[in-house]
């Protein structure tokens, strides 16, 4: 008898060993992840502010112009370049228009685009996935193409371009806020990251204390607990109903726009 229980002591510890060394590997993987996460949450909120001084360039552009009787053909031709350049190097040469929709119905859709991206940004905060980066730079990549847009319809032909001082002003100023919004967003969803450990070293902790079929369904409500608990997760609740709101702010300007 004393024979077959070290046998079996030592198959047990066998059995243990791969997933020990298993977890070890994953918490390797989770540290490095963090690091070349918190470079991407870096260079995401760079290109956000690149946007953003992008757009008062091309906004106090167009004002100055608008101050003038006549557009000089050397200015509205720089105006097109401008834009042209812009068009080609940030979507890869891609076709900003959508078929045969306006400039104004292309930003529309891309906007609802980015309202999907960017509740599942946050549904994948709250919920500790990795997946968060794939929408945080979805939701990046998008915010670009409607500022593109907004860029035709600013410094366009006559067939998109807005007429109307107080219209562009308004469009300007929902974009900006619709930016500046997801940029706080983006910098608590960092905080939050960084606030929380890896989450698969946590499963590291838990497994030298328990060696039953339930570890893994402790260790999730042991993540769960502490997410719910990050300090940084009412703030985020807060920005991303701020967001929504700047977002339905910005689909209702551009429905109102001539």
């Amino acid at each position: 008898m004393p024979t077959t229980n070290n046998q079996s002591q030592r198959q047990h510890q066998q059995q243990q060993q791969p997933k020990r060394y298993h977890q070890i590997r994953e918490s390797k993987k989770s540290c490095f992840q963090t690091k070349e996460m918190e470079e991407i949450f870096i260079q995401c909120q760079y290109d956000i502010d690149m946007l953003l001084a992008r757009l008062e360039e091309v906004h106090e552009h167009r004002i100055s112009s608008n101050n003038n009787d006549n557009i000089s053909p050397s200015s509205s031709s720089s105006s097109s370049t401008i834009t042209t350049t812009t068009t080609t190097t940030a979507t890869g040469g891609k076709p900003l228009m959508i078929g045969s929709l306006t400039a104004k119905e292309t930003l529309l859709v891309e906007s609802r685009h980015f309202i999907t991206a960017s509740k599942l940004f946050v549904k994948c905060a709250t919920e500790g996935s990795l997946q968060l980066i794939d929408y945080l730079t979805e939701c990046v990549g998008l915010l670009e193409r409607m500022f593109i847009i907004s860029e035709d319809i600013l410094l366009g032909d006559t067939t998109t371009i807005i007429q109307s001082p107080a219209q562009i002003t308004c469009l300007v100023d929902r974009l900006k806020e619709v930016a500046a919004t997801y940029a706080y967003t983006v910098d608590v969803v960092r905080r939050l990251v960084n606030h929380n450990p890896p989450y698969h070293d946590q499963n590291d902790d838990h497994d030298d204390n328990n060696n039953n079929n339930n570890d893994n369904d402790n260790d999730n409500d042991n993540e769960n607990d502490q997410i719910t608990k990050n300090p940084y997760l009412d703030l985020l609740m807060t920005h991303a109903t701020g967001l929504s709101t700047s977002l339905s702010t910005l689909m209702r300007t551009l429905r109102t726009m001539n």
